[in-house]
């Protein structure tokens, strides 16, 4: 654990170390869009509470996640650390979840789910929580003809990941993960994706449906499949195109992103977005 260093813990009355467990990693610019993730999660799902591994947060942002008028359940865990990335469109937040068995020092939690902040939830995701395996990553569809004819191709997207936090610290002590880490670290494109998929030998992936649990609409816009997928999923990944940017060039990115929407500050940036895009006819 040298190469982490806890800040701080901190917990909200809310949150029940009995509920299922949502993990959730994200900086100071992405909080609003984590607020939201949570509220949009137990609109659908009332016993679940939230663990968040982050860098060291602003006061104003901490108080915004606590504030009790939202009635979520937080653990939040402050890191910092110890190491820099060498490629520097890698966010020091996606190490956090490679890294979450460790991170996560409550031993009467043995299995979390973890969702990227840019996701929206829209339904029940009970069988998720109920699925039983180690480790569980959520398809990736292909964003080309593949994804128009519907079909998915073998690749496991990290933006939803179901760990079993057991099974990772009985198979790797913290320091044997580093070293597979650090070792591979130079070889990955996607760092958290890709050494998750493929560095990962001793733990096999049970894959899931991506349409249901991971849809990501831009990989499906404009296709026949795409009402499809948005009435079937769980899960929107808002991964490309963000609705909150008004360079957005998926118009419809706004509305959709409004309509499974509960936190009104980030309700009013992504509608003040729309209103200032140059794509979206007036």
């Amino acid at each position: 654990m040298n190469n982490f260093i806890l800040l701080s813990k901190k917990t909200t009355k809310f949150f029940k170390i009995s509920d299922n467990i949502i993990l959730l990693t994200f900086d100071n610019g992405y909080y609003m869009q984590a607020i939201n993730l949570m509220m949009s999660v137990k609109a659908s799902n009332k016993n679940v509470s939230f663990i968040c591994i982050c860098e060291k947060l602003g006061e104003d942002i901490i108080r915004e996640l606590f504030n009790e008028k939202y009635a979520l359940g937080i653990m939040l865990y402050e890191y910092k650390m110890n190491f820099t990335l060498s490629h520097h469109r890698w966010h020091d937040a996606t190490c956090f979840r490679v890294f979450a068995p460790w991170l996560i020092d409550e031993d009467d939690i043995k299995e979390v789910i973890y969702l990227d902040a840019d996701i929206l939830c829209k339904g029940d995701l009970t069988p998720l929580f109920n699925l039983k395996a180690p480790f569980v990553m959520a398809n990736e569809l292909d964003g080309c003809c593949d994804a128009r004819s519907g079909s998915l191709n073998i690749y496991c997207n990290a933006g939803v990941v179901k760990f079993n936090l057991d099974t990772f610290r009985q198979t790797y002590s913290m320091e044997d993960f580093e070293d597979i880490f650090f070792s591979n670290l130079p070889k990955l494109k996607y760092l958290d994706q890709d050494f998750l998929n493929l560095y990962i030998d001793k733990i096999p992936i049970t894959k899931i449906n991506g349409f249901i649990y991971n849809f990501q609409p831009y990989e499906l816009w404009g296709s026949h499949c795409f009402d499809n997928a948005l009435r079937n999923c769980r899960l929107i990944h808002f991964s490309w195109q963000r609705p909150w940017d008004p360079n957005c060039r998926i118009v419809g990115y706004f509305d959709l992103y409004i309509n499974y929407s509960f936190y009104q500050p980030l309700i009013k940036i992504v509608e003040q977005a729309k209103s200032k895009s140059l794509f979206h006819k007036k």
